[in-house]
């Protein structure tokens, strides 16, 4: 492998979400088209192939195109996945490890560091994943002022004052929620995130806010399931049931109080340190930000905060509960966390969602990526202190611009989120007017510099529109040109009878994301006025590598099958069929590409066009 191609490679590995992104089934036959000089000469035609096959010409185009255009579709050869996003995964999996199987990596490892710590984390995951989640292995690696074997908690001595007054004299809640936080343990009692600043978008600041419910346990007898699943035990008893019932009953008082004060609805505002400790007085926040930062926290350091009278409640309620349960509580959660984000299916998999750069940065070199993970002592016998080392890595970065209050350089990385799972997509940052895309979008069968632009435009121009339009829809409209909040400016474009009507049009049919309908309508309309109005004036009906499809045709049906798939559940948006019906059928151009009568499900009589 030469190192062009490492290189490329490893930029794949770097970011999470280059991991899965939606791509064609079959097109796993033209992924390496690009590598091949015998593909590589009829490029365009091998991809009309592949639309050609997918098409299910038992369906009208004009009342649902995506069953149209992806009636057909396989996910062969890995039949064990559901969509597209699957089949790229598997590929890039396989790839990565035959990689890092053979001896191929060997000669390169000499002189490059990053590939070095990629490999020994592999490996170490590899011996360590037939017994993957061994939870006491995790609790030996944490470096926790409190920690008890789970097998005795649960053991007759548990209830025993004495027992306990031996184990847990000096137990605070407090500190040990700190000392989990700095591996990426978040929204237990409270929540601790990096966010940007309202009036400074290139400024980052620390926000505090009460937890979101998706941390609530489920009833008591799912919990004595969990304990299983997690390998905490591996026999019912008294004690496992009877912690069960306190846990949960735990868990509804703080669904209480929560539930309180999201009925409030109390506004937020930024304090800093030492103001925050006058405030909110009942929590040792000078110890919280200590351990969480790794240093001494400045009086000065800015926090944002909402739900202060939470905060004062949710430290009382801790004082006045059992240690034993609130111990056992956060104790849980850890295990489920680090369950969550370590059992995933492949080591490949693993290893793109604990080892992330974030964005890569404009003026990055190999010397970069060499340098950013070198301090970092990943060993090749120890997969579950790789894993944390890892984790509170992550933090560290996270908080290194509030550490050291520096502004926001579009020359280093951007990590700034807890999502610890495969980014399977590209995002724009508003505050940081920020599109951030996976390079795997960058690769076939999305995009290749020998491709027709009629491809590139309509997967990839597409991608980059959609995002773009996130700025100009009726959420993005509240950030000015600097990423900050211009709510004057929200409202006055909220009010233009034009902007009101195309929402209210997108909205004729329901959607469990408006925001990334308007994404989806108006990004595609950006894209294909950007292709097809530069070229318009020499245009061919039809493309010399295509007979079957007119040129339009073809942008229709390569932009409705990357969303291929069986439709799983969506999360944040539509369902695929629904996005590319409800696309396309915004779309006058479609009716007449496809010769659609007026009325029809894919040519409406009226059109929904916000900013075109």
């Amino acid at each position: 492998m030469s190192k062009s191609n490492l290189f490329t490679l490893l930029k794949f590995l770097l970011i999470p979400a280059f991991w899965t992104a939606n791509a064609h089934g079959d097109y796993l036959l033209v992924s390496d088209c690009g590598e091949r000089a015998s593909c590589l000469s009829h490029i365009n035609e091998e991809i009309v192939s592949l639309i050609t096959r997918n098409v299910d010409n038992n369906t009208s185009p004009c009342e649902n195109f995506w069953k149209y255009a992806c009636g057909l579709w396989s996910p062969g050869p890995f039949y064990d996945v559901v969509d597209n996003f699957g089949v790229v995964n598997k590929y890039y999996v396989k790839k990565f490890e035959d990689f890092f199987e053979t001896s191929g990596y060997k000669n390169e490892i000499k002189e490059n560091v990053l590939l070095e710590k990629l490999h020994t984390y592999y490996i170490a995951c590899k011996r360590g994943q037939n017994a993957y989640l061994p939870m006491q292995e995790y609790l030996q690696a944490l470096p926790l002022s409190t920690s008890l074997n789970w097998t005795e908690l649960i053991d007759a001595p548990m209830w025993k004052d004495d027992y306990w007054k031996q184990h847990l004299n000096h137990f605070n809640w407090l500190r040990h929620i700190a000392e989990l936080r700095r591996f990426g343990l978040n929204g237990i009692f409270i929540d601790e995130s990096v966010g940007f600043a309202f009036n400074d978008s290139m400024s980052s600041i620390i926000e505090i806010e009460m937890p979101s419910d998706e941390h609530n346990l489920e009833n008591n007898y799912d919990l004595v399931k969990s304990y299983f699943a997690l390998g905490l035990t591996n026999e019912i008893s008294e004690n496992l049931i009877k912690l069960s019932l306190n846990l949960y009953e735990f868990d509804e008082e703080l669904k209480a109080l929560r539930l309180k004060y999201q009925e409030e609805k109390e506004v937020g505002m930024i304090l800093t340190l030492q103001q925050f400790k006058h405030v909110v007085p009942n929590i040792d926040w000078q110890l919280y930000f200590n351990i969480l930062l790794d240093e001494v926290a400045q009086p000065e350091l800015k926090i944002a905060v909402s739900s202060i009278d939470y905060m004062r409640d949710v430290a009382a309620l801790l004082s006045q509960k059992d240690e034993k349960i609130v111990y056992m509580y956060i104790q849980l959660h850890l295990f489920k966390y680090l369950q969550d984000i370590g059992s995933t299916k492949s080591c490949i998999d693993h290893m793109g969602v604990v080892m992330p750069l974030g964005n890569l940065p404009q003026h990055a070199f190999l010397q970069y990526y060499n340098s950013y993970y070198t301090e970092l002592n990943i060993t090749s016998s120890n997969f579950f202190n790789n894993h944390l080392i890892l984790l509170h890595f992550r933090t560290q970065q996270q908080h290194s611009a509030v550490v050291h209050m520096k502004a926001y350089n579009e020359d280093e990385f951007y990590v700034n989120d807890d999502l610890l799972q495969i980014r399977n997509a590209p995002y724009f940052v508003h505050q940081r007017n920020l599109l951030i895309v996976p390079l795997i979008f960058m690769s076939m069968p999305f995009f290749h510099n020998a491709l027709n632009p009629l491809f590139q435009y309509s997967i990839v121009g597409w991608l980059l529109a959609h995002e773009m339009q996130h700025a100009f829809e009726i959420e993005g409209i509240m950030y000015d040109e600097l990423g900050n909040v211009n709510m004057p400016l929200a409202i006055t474009t909220k009010q233009q009878p034009e902007f009101a009507a195309a929402v209210k049009c997108l909205t004729r049919s329901p959607t469990a994301a408006l925001i990334e309908r308007i994404a989806d309508v108006n990004g595609f309309q950006l894209a294909y006025d950007a292709y097809f109005d530069a070229t318009n004036a020499s245009f061919p009906e039809y493309m010399d590598f295509s007979n079957e499809f007119s040129a339009k045709q073809l942008y229709f049906l390569n932009f409705a099958q990357f969303f291929c798939g069986t439709l799983p559940a969506p999360i944040g948006h539509d369902s695929d069929d629904v996005r590319v019906i409800e696309t396309v059928a915004n779309m006058p151009e479609f009716g007449v590409t496809f010769n659609c009568s007026l009325g029809q499900r894919e040519n409406p009589i009226e059109k929904c066009q916000m900013w075109r």
